[in-house]
């Protein structure tokens, strides 16, 4: 499975969107000021996206690691 996060240029996720590993990139139209990255070395199992409060806990603890970014990215524990 393909996982690929909306977020801004802090690396603040909004969104995820789960896509089979075969399939294209999926045609999401974001907002001005924000981005669309697929994930790679993904910390949890996609298939808990699938559960709304993981998938809010997931954004609410991770940020995208914007530093030298491509167009994988790792996401990074958030530090307080």
């Amino acid at each position: 499975m393909r996982v690929f996060v909306v977020h801004d240029a802090q690396g603040n996720i909004s969104a995820a969107v789960t896509a089979p590993d075969d399939s294209a990139i999926p045609a999401i139209a974001t907002p001005s000021g924000l981005a669309m990255t697929e994930i790679s070395d993904l910390p949890i199992d996609p298939e808990e996206f699938e559960n709304r409060e993981k998938l809010e806990e997931f954004a609410a603890d991770f940020r995208v690691d914007v530093v030298g970014m491509s167009r994988r990215a790792a996401v990074v524990r958030r530090t307080s």
